[in-house]
């Protein structure tokens, strides 16, 4: 998919148990957009899996469709999926309210859903196309006088119309059981939610059918969303269970292939159609037509489609891979359990009822929610999440708001590489089992080293849905103190009560630009943690101002994309880590660890007093202040050192002045050169300053002692304000640098947890980040039964 693409988010809607799909579109979307599912019952799975899930009335009520309109505005939702058979008349009658918000139903036209919806007009459907359908009648009197001419013999199948969910249906051997079952599926169609559509068929809402024998056999017919046949996966059904195919292997049957493509440009129908058919000695006959993404598509994408990867490349005016459509023949997948934890069995987390509520009482305005929790997590980088993973683990009662890994997807450039080494990358979480290795098990995908940007992202995301699936992405706009805790505002006007807050924001308000940058228009001048894709300044002259990894990193960026840059770097000379040591760093060296801890922040010597927070706390501030300079130091990757050979590196110099003139800068610098550029890039970095954040009540600020912007906090990151604890570059102050990197969430995430769990807090104990050797999925609290599609082999 293009990476500039504009963001796909997707709704599941009645997702239930539908994790399989709602995982593959989170692979296919590639972090460009979102996946959300809803549900009547908030103990559904497809919640837990999907990246937000709302509870939402039944589908036949008042409001349902109102509720629904109101999540794909408020969550800018692209495109709706819909995933079963009742809710299809209804999103295609009002399907021109969901296109006039910006979200595409994918539902084909009311004609079509009743050709398929109403198997009576299904079977008429396939005999106007030539293709064979078992004999059907809908009156008790037409089957018994068809039986009494032996057009049909027993055994029948008695069935509703409008068939769901298996009500109604029954089998009949002779007469007198073909009486009791077309009665009895009446009643039990009066009864259920089946009752309003056979009210339009007074008489005849129950087919009689002849029973088929032969090999079952399913179709994917994928149309695109003009209509248009594009292909037909076919499987073998091996084995059934509880209506669902348990079992299947994938053919390559030119007949059954034309079959789909006779469906699919008759019917014309949009996106992807659930096909069920017999296959015997008297040729193929057509059971069932369903359009939309039914429980057997998992059984082709295992065997190499990507329907999603192709609807998403669809909707932002692409062509569609070819191999999006193409299949291995004789991939034998069967369905196996899976346990998903989806919430207490006393009651829902408090951001499943935020999200109940919500959806629920969406007609009524603004809601006014005040739930209380324990601990409030704001921020949703590594640190936040971290520390909610170790909380939880805790049994601490804990929300965390923000949108996952948004400074890293936000603020950082396209094509960055990581400095940090892979081991001092792990995002912590209490069982050491949701590393990057565990990552790339889990995804099946294999990171390069150094580790791409782009991957990094997605390994958070996903570190975010094992541990955190009920993030809550509305933003924090303010922090009170009360007598019970804090009260935290939110940017919808509702708020939450909470004994503790921990801030994890990260960095993003403390960008440092020099003063003599501050007259010149925010056209010409701006800070690297202002781009996601530094290509787009379209610049021929850029000078960058710094002499650190993001100054020497964005120049090489700059260079590979055809910009002529200079750093002015203020040092006498560029510092290059890695150049002479990389034997020693080296795997291959069995000493390594007693040079280098596994934080690999600061010099050997000094690292190992880095990499313990605890003792770093305890030494005197002017020997912290060496220690700290000293270990994070502006310095490039060795590995950069090629990137950066055709850039020009001006050292020992400082810029005085800046000015505009036209659309360029004038820089002065201190030897008294001159430069004249086009724009002017900042990366001169960060400096901490709690009181930027902007959503700390002054009052609240006035409590927190401070020294040069820091907070001082205790051993479990506490401030002087009782409850409230900083976490990240904030906490550097009193822990040192490490902090200031992801392989300080070890020691963070635990020191916290300990602290609001009650727990003493290891006071020298080192960052360790050793994975587990095990590793397991999942994160909630109470289980839900599903099912989850394996290969079982592939000759």
């Amino acid at each position: 998919m293009n990476n500039g693409a504009r963001a796909t988010n997707v709704l599941f809607t009645c997702a239930g148990r539908r994790t399989f799909a709602i995982r593959a579109f989170q692979q296919a979307l590639n972090n460009c957009g979102r996946v959300f599912a809803c549900d009547a019952s908030p103990d559904a799975p497809a919640l837990q899996v999907a990246d937000k899930g709302f509870v939402v009335p039944l589908a036949d009520a008042d409001n349902y469709l109102d509720v629904l309109l109101t999540i794909c505005r408020e969550q800018r939702v692209r495109l709706l999926i819909p995933a079963v058979e009742p809710e299809l008349p209804l999103l295609a009658a009002h399907r021109a309210r969901f296109l006039k918000i910006g979200t595409l139903p994918l539902v084909s036209s009311p004609e079509i859903v009743a050709i398929c919806y109403d198997k009576l007009e299904t079977a008429t459907f396939l005999d106007r196309c030539g293709l064979a359908a078992p004999r059907t009648y809908v009156q008790l009197e037409a089957a018994q006088e068809a039986l009494s001419r032996g057009k049909i013999t027993f055994p029948l199948v008695v069935k509703p119309r409008w068939g769901v969910s298996s009500i109604g249906l029954a089998f009949a051997e002779d007469d007198q059981e073909l009486d009791f079952a077309f009665k009895t599926a009446e009643k039990q169609i009066a009864r259920s939610f089946l009752a309003q559509a056979s009210t339009a068929a007074p008489g005849g809402c129950v087919l009689i059918q002849e029973r088929l024998s032969g090999e079952e056999y399913g179709l994917d017919i994928v149309n695109d969303l003009n209509g248009r046949h594009v292909c037909t996966f076919a499987k073998r059904k091996l084995r059934m269970r509880a209506g669902q195919t348990d079992r299947a292997v994938t053919v390559k049957d030119e007949r059954l292939e034309k079959l789909g493509q006779t469906i699919g440009e008759n019917l014309g129908h949009v996106g992807i159609l659930d096909c069920d058919l017999f296959v015997s000695e008297q040729g193929c006959r057509v059971i069932d037509l369903n359009p939309r993404i039914g429980g057997g598509y998992p059984f082709s994408h295992i065997a190499g489609a990507n329907y999603p990867a192709a609807l998403i490349a669809w909707m932002n005016g692409e062509q569609a891979d070819p191999k999006f459509f193409q299949i291995q023949p004789h991939v034998t997948v069967s369905r196996c359990d899976e346990y998903v934890l989806v919430g207490p069995p006393q009651a829902p987390s408090p951001a499943a009822q935020l999200d109940a509520l919500h959806a629920r009482e969406i007609k009524t305005g603004k809601l006014k929610n005040q739930l209380t929790y324990q601990v409030a997590v704001i921020g949703a980088g590594p640190y936040g999440l971290a520390a909610a993973a170790h909380l939880r683990a805790m049994r601490v009662e804990t929300c965390i708001f923000g949108r996952a890994m948004e400074f890293w997807q936000n603020q950082m450039p396209h094509g960055m590489l990581l400095r940090s080494s892979w081991e001092a990358s792990h995002i912590a979480d209490p069982h050491r089992r949701l590393t990057l290795d565990g990552y790339q098990t889990s995804r099946n995908v294999r990171l390069s080293k150094p580790i791409p940007l782009g991957g990094f992202v997605d390994y958070g995301l996903w570190f975010q849905q094992q541990t955190a699936p009920d993030l809550d992405d509305r933003r924090v706009t303010r922090v009170e103190q009360t007598a019970k805790g804090f009260c935290l505002s939110l940017d919808d006007g509702d708020c939450v009560h909470a004994a503790r807050v921990v801030v994890a924001t990260g960095i993003a308000p403390f960008t440092q630009h020099p003063r003599q940058f501050d007259g010149l228009p925010r056209g010409l001048v701006s800070h690297t943690s202002e781009h996601r894709d530094l290509c787009r300044l379209g610049c021929a002259r850029i000078v960058i101002v710094g002499g650190g990894q993001s100054a020497l990193e964005s120049a090489a960026l700059l260079a590979e994309a055809g910009a002529e840059v200079e750093v002015i770097v203020r040092r006498p000379a560029v510092h290059w880590l890695d150049q002479n040591v990389a034997w020693l760093k080296s795997e291959a060296n069995p000493v390594r660890r007693l040079f280098y801890p596994p934080t690999d922040v600061g010099p050997p010597g000094l690292n190992w007093i880095v990499a313990t927070p605890g003792l770093f706390k305890r030494l005197p501030f002017p020997l912290q202040e060496k220690i700290a300079y000293r270990s994070i130091r502006p310095a490039g990757a060795g590995w950069l050192l090629p990137r950066v050979g055709g850039v020009r590196i001006t050292t020992g110099r400082a810029v005085t002045s800046a000015s505009s003139g036209g659309e360029r800068v004038k820089l002065k610098l201190d030897d008294g050169s001159e430069r004249c550029v086009d724009h002017v890039l900042l990366a001169t970095g960060y400096r901490v300053d709690v009181s930027r954040y902007d959503f700390l009540a002054p009052e609240l600020l006035k409590a927190v002692r401070r020294v040069d912007g820091y907070p001082l906090l205790d051993l479990g990151f506490e401030s002087s304000l009782p409850g409230l604890h900083f976490l990240g570059a904030p906490a550097a102050r009193s822990f040192g640098p490490v902090c200031r990197f992801v392989s300080g969430t070890p020691y963070t995430a635990r020191a916290l947890a300990r602290r609001i769990a009650g727990k003493s807090v290891r006071k020298l104990e080192p960052i360790l980040m050793r994975p587990a050797t095990a590793f397991a999925i999942g994160s909630g609290r109470a289980v839900s039964h599903v099912n989850q599609a394996h290969c079982l082999r592939k000759p």
